[in-house]
């Protein structure tokens, strides 16, 4: 009865280590695993952002009046600044990711890539539509225009709407430029942090 209770107490000790390192890794990961949702989280967000931003800069034209342009300019304004809070997230468990040889882990990043790439395609859409629209000398209506009489009316465009036009559609560019290179470097963020964690 003695060498039973002996040998039981022997399994419990043999297999308590055991048992507590594998909680003890648990118990490490599961910061980053938080992490890594918290940031698939803030990717799916971005991306229903950046959709509603591609449909509305398809209804850009040259024309377009001013309040159009800075509704796009200050929703791509916006989603930039939340995208660069996300690169620095990941950057962040990017350094983490070589500790964690999990098949958790990798799940997780599989799928930070997969939005992370479908963001930048999309904001690819949006930086090309732009530009085609808003390219250099093509900013709005032109100057020659307020000189031209229009048909039915007293004169021109107004020289004063050309000028508040051309800003805002300068600032645009400058802030679909500013996207594009923000979605660039996220995209590779996701990128390195799959690659380190397969």
């Amino acid at each position: 009865m003695k060498r039973i209770i002996v040998n039981v107490l022997l399994a419990g000790l043999i297999s308590a280590p055991v048992f507590a390192s594998e909680t003890a890794g648990i118990s490490a990961k599961q910061p980053h695993i938080d992490s890594l949702r918290a940031i698939l989280v803030k990717l799916v967000r971005l991306d229903e952002q950046v959709q509603t931003a591609l449909v509305d800069s398809r209804t850009l034209r040259t024309g377009s009046v001013r309040a159009e342009i800075v509704k796009v300019s200050a929703e791509l304004t916006n989603i930039e600044r939340q995208m660069a809070g996300v690169v620095s997230e990941t950057k962040t468990e990017l350094i983490q990711i070589p500790s964690f040889n999990d098949a958790e882990v990798r799940q997780y990043t599989r799928t930070v890539v997969s939005y992370t790439g479908r963001l930048r395609s999309r904001v690819n859409f949006i930086y090309e539509g732009i530009l085609k629209v808003y390219s250099t000398g093509n900013r709005g209506p032109k100057m020659r225009d307020a000189l031209s009489p229009v048909p039915g009316a007293g004169g021109g465009v107004d020289l004063k709407q050309i000028a508040r036009s051309g800003e805002a559609s300068s600032k645009l560019v400058a802030n679909v430029k500013k996207l594009k290179t923000t979605s660039d470097k996220l995209n590779a963020a996701g990128r390195w942090m799959y690659l380190i964690s397969k």
